[in-house]
């Protein structure tokens, strides 16, 4: 599992190389883990604006304008 002080670094470096950016497209590597389907992830988050990445808990949020939000939780280890 992810460590805390991990994932606000990666938080961090996210925000800094991503945020600010219109979202291009999108390619899911883990299907089964979306509760949704991959077109609509696609449609949902197209042409929208990353504002930010923030850590809350042990999940990665990105935060995307029209009030969209993204939620990635590490239960495995984060290899760099």
């Amino acid at each position: 599992m992810a460590e805390l002080p991990d994932l606000t670094f990666f938080s961090r470096i996210l925000n800094r190389k991503y945020s600010d950016k219109k979202s291009g497209s999108w390619k899911s590597q883990c299907r089964k883990k979306i509760n949704v389907s991959e077109a609509a992830l696609k449609s949902a988050l197209k042409g929208q604006e990353l504002i930010r990445v923030r850590r809350e808990g042990k999940t990665l949020q990105l935060d995307f304008s029209g009030y969209q939000v993204l939620i990635r939780c590490y239960k495995k280890k984060l290899t760099t």
